[in-house]
């Protein structure tokens, strides 16, 4: 849990820069129907994520197999993450962080994403009730930055 911790403790300064400022009021929720294992992965990213900032605001979470799109606020920054089950430990890791590419099949797809066309749907049916001004922060980031999951830190430059 320490290494997702450093490794998302990166992620989330380089991001801060990148994102533009959010609103954190309406955040979506889930569909109703969910399986056991959603719920759990769900619980699982809220718990690692305000853990690390108290302050940060999880808002949907759509879990497909081993792939999740998540939206996080922290302060007024805003973005979306793509997470990976990782198979050997069973902990979910951010493997990009960007806006609306990570709501784009096509995209997702090329990023080696398992039923990336139905992963976006239900995250944009997650996402519906947003208001525009939480969709267009989510969406600031403009290009999707993947991270290093070896050993869940950021790889030295």
């Amino acid at each position: 849990m320490r290494r997702i911790s450093n490794f998302f403790a990166i992620v989330m300064v380089a991001m801060w820069s990148l994102a533009a400022p959010a609103h954190s009021e309406g955040v979506g929720t889930q569909p109703a129907v969910q399986t056991a294992s959603q719920v759990a992965a769900q619980q699982l990213i809220t718990e690692q994520l305000q853990t690390l900032w108290p302050n940060t605001r999880v808002g949907a979470i759509s879990v497909l197999g081993n792939y999740a799109l998540a939206d996080w606020w922290l302060g007024d920054k805003a973005g979306r993450a793509l997470l990976q089950k990782d198979a050997t430990s069973g902990h979910w890791l951010v493997i990009l962080c960007g806006g609306d590419a990570l709501l784009d099949a096509t995209f997702l797809t090329e990023v080696g994403v398992e039923r990336a066309t139905t992963l976006a749907k239900n995250h944009l049916v997650a996402e519906a009730t947003l208001s525009a001004a939480d969709k267009t922060a989510l969406g600031s980031m403009l290009k999707p930055m993947r991270l290093n999951q070896e050993h869940g830190q950021h790889k030295a430059h």
